[in-house]
């Protein structure tokens, strides 16, 4: 028993819809990860910078390392749309190829 496509495509919207929000949230929780651990890592380097006795608080270095964690911007959304709607133009892409392919297959058996 084969479904019409009309079922088929209401099935693919309605995972397209999901994947995009359960993606969105998969990436916006991976680039709160991403932003945290460059933010510990700038501001390590940061301490270390005026912890080091020939650097001091009013160095070039530190003040550079300093900057360095203001410019740290949020992962998350870029993230958050780069997981959750990037692969979907790809899956739609290759469901149209699949069809394309499977009615070509079948217009030469008949």
């Amino acid at each position: 028993m084969q479904l019409p496509l009309r079922i088929w495509l209401a099935i693919a919207i309605a995972l397209s819809i999901a994947w995009a929000l359960a993606g969105g949230v998969w990436g916006y929780r991976l680039g709160e990860r991403w932003n945290e651990s460059a933010r510990e890592d700038a501001v390590s380097r940061f301490y270390q910078c005026l912890n080091d006795e020939t650097l001091g608080a009013g160095s070039e270095v530190c003040q550079e390392r300093e900057r360095d964690i203001e410019l740290i911007r949020a992962y998350q959304w870029p993230a958050a749309a780069l997981l959750g709607l990037a692969p979907l133009p790809l899956a739609w892409l290759a469901a149209y190829l699949a069809i394309g392919i499977a009615r070509r297959r079948r217009r030469e058996i008949i």
